[in-house]
C-alpha cells in the first residue's frame, strides 16, 4: 500500500475558477465597461480642484497594495510557486511608488511636492507606476502554471521573499530618483496642469504595456484559477483607469481624471477582496475541521470505550463455562447440606458440621462473584504501584478456571520482583486474555508458564528497538507449547480485530488490550513464536520508585456474640426482594434489634417521616426499583432525622458503586457487602453504632 503525496492546501491560485467565480468577473468587468462608457462623454468637464483628494485616494492605494502584497508573500511562502513571488514583489513596488507619487504631488503637502524634482516628476512616477505593475502581470502571465513555476526549495523560501522585496524597493527608489535626481534628463509630459499634447507622444511607454497585459494574461492563463480570473478584471479596469486619465482626459482635476482615479483604486481591491474572502473562508474550513477533529476525537474515545467492552465481554464469554461449572459445584455443596441439615435436624454435630461445609460453599461463592464483578466493570486506566506476583497469585484461580482441566498451568514467582505502576484490573484482564490465547493454541491439551524476573534494559538494546527506553523492568512472561504463529503474521497479532482462529472463535481484541495496556504503563511488548514451537509473550513493565501500598488487612470477627444490641434499638430494613429482607429481618432480631421493613425507598421515607416511630439505623439495598437507591434515600433520610445512623449494603463492589450508582461519602454510613453472615452483620452495626455491641 503506498500513499498518496498530499494535496496543496487550496488557495487562489491553485483553485479553479468556478463559473460562478466566472459569472461574477464578467458581471464586474461588463458594469466597468458602462461605467466608462457613461464617463467617457464627461471626461473633459472641468471639476473643482480639491488637493485632499489625492492623499486620501493615494493612501488607501497604498493600504490595499500594502495588504495584498503581504497575503500574496504568506500565499507564496506556503506553495512556493515563483510567480506568487512576482505578484507580490509587483504590488509592494505598486505600494512604495503610489506613496511616492502621493507625496510629490504639486499643492498637496507642499507647493512643489516633498521630494523635489519638479512638475514633471509627478507625471513621471505616474507612468512608472502604470508602466511596471503591468511588466510584472506580463511575468506572472508567462511564468504561472509552467514548469518554470515549479516550487523553489523550502530553504530558500526565506532568501526568495527578502530578495522580492528587496527587488521592490530597488525599483521603487530607482523610479524615484530617475523622476527627482534625473528629471532633467527625462522629456517633459505635462505643462501648467494639461499633460494632453505633450503627454501623448511618451504615453506608449506605458499605454503598450498596460494594453497588452490583460490579452497575454487571457492567452497565457484562460482564468484557469480563481487568481487568474481576478488578476484580468484587475488588468482590463486597470486599463480603464489609464484610457480615462491620461488618453481621453487632458487635465488635471476634469472629470475623468478624477473618474480614472476610481477605476484606479477599483482595480486595486479586487484582488484584495477576493483575497480576504479566501481568508474568511480558510478560517472556516479551519473551524470545521476542528469540529470535525473533535468529534472525530469523541467518536475514538467511543470507540475505545467499546473496544474496552468488548474486549472485557469476550474474556467474559471465554470464562463462562469454567464459572458456571464452580457455581454449580458450589450449589450442589450448599443445596447437598441444607438437605441434609433437614433430614437430620435432631443431630445438633451433623447440623453443625453440615452447616460450616455449606457457609464455606457459600464464601467461595461470594469470593469468585466480586473478583467477576471486578473483572467486568468499566473503567478508564487507574495506575496503582503494586506487586505483580501479589496480583497473579490473587488472580490464579480465576486464570485456572479460564485455562480448563486438559492445561497445565505452572506459575514461577521472582521473590524479590521489582514493583511496577499499573492499573491492576487492566493487569488481571491483560494475563487472562494471554491465557486465553495459550489455551486455544493448543487444543489437545499443553503446558502453560507464567514467569516472572527483573530485566534491565541498555542503551544498545534500546538502539535495536527504537519504541524501548532504557532502565530496569519487572517482566512477566507467558509461554505455551501450543501450533505458534507463523513468521509472516506476527508483525500484525497486536492489530485490533487481527486474529488467526476460525470464524466466530475469537474477535482479535485480546492482544490488541494487551498491547495498549503495556503502552499506556509506559512498557513494551515482546512476541516471540514459531509454528510448532509455541508461543512466548513478554511484558516489560517499568520499574516504579513507590513502594507497593500495604495489602488491606480485612477485619477479623471474633467470635461476636449474636445478642450485639440493648434491644431497644430500631432498624429500618430497606431491601426489594422479600426473602432477603425476611432474612435480614430475622438476623437482626437474633441480634437483639428491633426491625421495620419497607420494599422501596419510598415507602421507607413514609415510616420515616413519622415523627412519632423511634427509628435508629436504616439498614438498606443500594440497588433499588423506584428511582431511588440507597444512597439518594439516605441523603433524603438525613434531611428529616440528622442523627439518622446509615448502613448500605449491596451485591456490587464498591469501586464498580461508586463508578455507576453513585455512592459517596456520607457521614455515619457504612458498607457491608453480600453475601454477609450474621456475625458481619454484628460487626458493621457495631461500628455504625460507635463501637456498642
Amino acid at each position: 500500500m503506498t500513499t498518496a503525496d498530499p494535496q496543496p492546501a487550496p488557495f487562489l491560485s491553485n483553485t479553479p475558477a468556478r463559473p460562478w467565480d466566472r459569472r461574477l468577473g464578467i458581471a464586474i468587468v461588463l458594469l466597468s465597461l458602462v461605467a466608462f462608457a457613461v464617463a467617457m462623454p464627461y471626461s473633459h468637464v472641468a471639476w473643482p480642484s480639491v488637493p485632499a483628494f489625492i492623499p486620501a485616494y493615494e493612501a488607501a492605494l497604498v493600504l490595499n497594495d500594502l495588504i495584498t502584497a503581504v497575503l500574496l508573500l504568506s500565499q507564496f511562502r506556503q506553495l512556493r510557486a515563483p510567480s506568487l513571488l512576482m505578484l507580490g514583489t509587483a504590488y509592494f513596488y505598486d505600494a512604495l511608488v503610489v506613496g511616492a507619487h502621493a507625496l510629490s504631488f504639486p499643492g498637496v503637502f507642499a507647493p512643489a511636492g516633498l521630494i523635489g524634482g519638479n512638475e514633471q516628476t509627478t507625471p513621471w512616477l505616474y507612468v512608472f507606476w502604470h508602466a511596471v505593475f503591468p511588466i510584472f502581470v506580463i511575468a506572472y502571465a508567462a511564468v504561472a502554471h509552467s514548469r518554470r513555476d515549479r516550487a523553489i526549495d523550502p530553504a530558500r523560501v526565506g532568501s526568495a521573499v527578502a530578495i522580492g522585496i528587496a527587488t521592490a524597493f530597488v525599483l521603487a527608489g530607482g523610479s524615484s530618483l530617475l523622476a527627482t535626481l534625473g528629471i532633467e534628463h527625462l522629456p517633459a509630459l505635462i505643462q501648467a496642469n494639461d499633460y494632453g499634447k505633450v503627454g501623448r507622444r511618451f504615453a506608449w511607454l506605458f499605454w503598450l504595456a498596460t494594453l497588452f497585459a490583460p490579452g497575454f494574461l487571457w492567452y497565457r492563463t484562460r482564468a484557469r484559477t480563481v487568481l487568474d480570473l481576478w488578476l484580468l478584471v484587475v488588468s482590463i479596469t486597470w486599463l480603464l483607469d489609464v484610457l480615462l486619465s491620461t488618453v481621453i482626459a487632458n487635465v488635471r482635476f476634469d472629470f475623468g481624471w478624477y473618474a480614472g482615479r476610481i477605476f484606479g483604486l477599483m482595480a486595486a481591491s479586487f484582488v484584495l477582496g477576493a483575497l480576504l474572502m479566501e481568508t474568511g473562508n480558510l478560517y472556516g474550513r479551519l473551524i470545521r475541521s476542528i469540529e470535525e477533529a473533535r468529534a472525530r476525537a469523541e467518536a475514538l474515545a467511543q470507540s475505545q470505550e467499546q473496544l474496552r467492552h468488548a474486549q472485557k465481554m469476550e474474556a467474559m464469554g471465554q470464562l463462562t463455562g469454567g464459572v458456571a461449572h464452580d457455581f454449580n459445584n458450589l450449589l450442589t455443596v450448599i443445596v447437598g447440606n441444607l438437605d441434609m441439615i433437614a433430614r437430620y435436624a435432631d443431630d445438633p454435630e451433623r447440623v453443625r458440621r453440615l452447616t460450616a461445609a455449606a457457609q464455606r460453599a457459600a464464601s467461595r461463592g461470594g469470593k469468585l462473584t466480586h473478583q467477576l464483578l471486578v473483572f467486568a466493570r468499566r473503567q478508564l486506566l487507574r495506575p496503582e504501584t503494586v506487586n505483580a506476583n501479589r496480583l497473579l497469585l490473587d488472580f490464579e484461580g480465576l486464570i485456572r478456571r479460564a485455562v480448563g482441566e486438559t492445561i497445565t498451568l505452572d506459575l514461577e514467582l521472582y521473590p524479590a520482583l521489582d514493583p511496577v505502576r499499573i492499573d491492576p484490573m487492566q493487569f488481571e484482564a491483560a494475563m487472562l486474555n494471554l491465557v486465553i490465547n495459550a489455551r486455544d493454541a493448543m487444543l489437545g491439551g499443553g503446558h502453560i508458564l507464567v514467569q516472572t524476573g527483573n530485566r534491565v534494559l541498555g542503551p544498545d538494546a534500546v538502539a535495536a528497538e527504537p519504541e524501548t527506553r532504557p532502565g530496569t523492568y519487572a517482566v512477566i512472561t507467558v509461554k505455551d507449547t501450543g501450533a505458534g504463529i507463523p513468521a509472516a503474521l506476527l508483525d500484525k497479532v497486536f492489530e485490533p480485530f487481527f486474529t488467526t482462529k476460525d470464524v466466530g472463535k475469537g474477535s482479535g481484541l485480546g492482544l490488541s488490550q494487551v498491547y495498549g495496556f503495556v503502552k499506556e504503563s509506559g512498557g513494551h511488548v515482546r512476541i516471540d513464536s514459531a509454528e510448532g514451537a509455541g508461543t512466548t509473550v513478554e511484558l516489560w513493565l517499568p520499574r516504579s520508585a513507590e513502594r507497593p501500598a500495604a495489602e488491606p488487612v480485612e477485619a477479623v470477627v471474633s467470635h461476636m456474640p449474636l445478642r450485639a444490641a440493648t434491644g431497644a434499638e430500631v432498624v429500618l430494613v430497606v431491601e426489594d426482594d422479600e426473602e432477603v429482607g425476611a432474612l435480614a429481618s430475622e438476623s437482626l432480631r437474633e441480634l437483639g434489634y428491633q426491625t421495620l421493613v419497607a420494599h422501596d425507598a419510598a415507602e421507607a421515607l413514609t415510616l420515616l417521616g413519622e415523627s412519632d416511630r423511634r427509628i435508629d439505623i436504616l439498614f438498606s439495598d443500594i440497588v433499588m426499583p423506584g428511582g431511588m437507591n440507597g444512597v439518594q434515600l439516605a441523603i433524603e433520610a438525613r434531611r428529616t432525622r440528622p442523627a439518622l445512623k446509615v448502613l448500605l449494603t449491596s451485591g456490587y463492589t464498591a469501586d464498580a458503586l461508586s463508578d455507576e450508582h453513585g455512592v459517596i461519602d456520607v457521614a455515619g454510613t457504612s458498607l457491608l457487602r453480600k453475601p454477609y453472615r450474621a456475625e458481619d452483620l454484628a460487626a458493621q452495626l457495631s461500628v455504625v453504632l460507635g463501637g456498642r455491641s
